[in-house]
């Protein structure tokens, strides 16, 4: 009778780089699969974005009335009833691969230095706003907002503000539709043609053709604040002119953050796409050396928390499988 050949198992030793669901969920996986994940978070709790605005849930499944602070908080929960090893308040100092899969971390967290030994590198750091490349302002002030994920709700009155939305995508169109909803008077401008979903569009279109809310193709190039207002210096391809607005709502998107360690990723020889963000395989791979990508740095996934959940799982399973043992 011909016997059925079965794989060895050892424990390995799997640093993720970030605390929020992406880093959470894979964390969680790799525990279960048999591994020993530690999670290094740069800032003073896990949790992630989820943790640092206030929305109500309309897109995760199953739990309508928990909110975003909700849910970070249900994250950290999770981390200590599964008892993850998380440290928090972490900077990377060093990575380096001696072999595939044989990687030394340097970090230091509450000014200490210490150095752990790891099978697998998996980057969960996430996003940031994107740096204000239309235009040579160095500061904004509280009449220009630079937050891509800056829905307003509508329940905030700004009856008669004149309010410019620049960007192109989901965020920027529900801002506007968000201010023509509690009373402004808007101008959306989108620096190339939007990519917004199409029902958000559609009501734009009804705002416009309400005369609530004008739509320019077109970039700010400068920002010249009063006392109360701003005067913006627009272009498109054809021309040069000036909006003068009670607020900027800047929604530019996003870029990787990777704060600090643009030298270790050099050093590693990882490749970036033309935006900046990692290229991966469709597994979450970033190289064949053991290091790994997974939630909004992922650009094959929608940037959401259930992608993010969804993606660190499937980057938990892909490393147990290139970490799996035979006999």
């Amino acid at each position: 009778m011909q016997t059925v050949p079965l794989l060895d198992h050892t424990p390995e030793t799997v640093v993720i780089l970030g605390g929020g669901p992406a880093g959470i969920s894979c964390a969680l996986w790799l525990k279960n699969l048999g591994h020993h994940p530690i999670i290094l978070e740069s800032g003073s709790e896990t949790g992630g974005t989820p943790g640092q605005i206030d929305r109500p849930n309309r897109w995760i499944a199953g739990m309508p009335e928990i909110t975003s602070i909700d849910l970070a908080k249900k994250l950290q929960e999770q981390c200590t009833v599964s008892d993850l090893q998380v440290l928090t308040e972490v900077n990377i100092l060093s990575i380096r691969c001696d072999e595939p899969h044989h990687f030394k971390l340097s970090y230091t967290s509450s000014d200490e230095k210490s150095e752990i030994n790891c099978s697998a590198v998996v980057f969960a750091t996430g996003v940031r706003p994107r740096a204000l490349d239309c235009t040579d302002q160095k500061a904004l002030s509280d009449l220009i907002e630079l937050d891509p994920l800056g829905h307003l709700t509508g329940r905030s009155s700004h009856v008669g503000e004149r309010s410019l939305v620049v960007g192109g995508a989901d965020n920027a169109f529900f801002t506007a539709n968000d201010l023509v909803n509690s009373g402004a008077n808007v101008t959306l401008a989108c620096r190339s043609l939007p990519k917004a979903q199409s029902s958000i569009q559609a009501q734009i279109k009804s705002h416009i053709e309400s005369g609530k809310l004008q739509v320019i193709l077109g970039a700010p190039t400068s920002f010249r604040e009063k006392e109360t207002s701003v005067e913006v210096e627009m272009s498109d391809s054809a021309e040069s002119f000036t909006l003068e607005v009670d607020k900027v709502y800047l929604r530019l998107g996003f870029t990787p953050s990777f704060e600090g360690m643009s030298e270790i990723l050099e050093k590693l020889e990882l490749t970036m796409d033309q935006q900046g963000f990692p290229q991966l395989d469709s597994d979450g791979r970033w190289c064949s050396q053991g290091i790994y990508c997974c939630g909004d740095l992922n650009r094959h996934e929608v940037s959401a928390v259930v992608s993010s959940l969804a993606g660190g799982a499937r980057v938990a399973k892909t490393i147990e499988q290139d970490l799996r043992r035979s006999e």
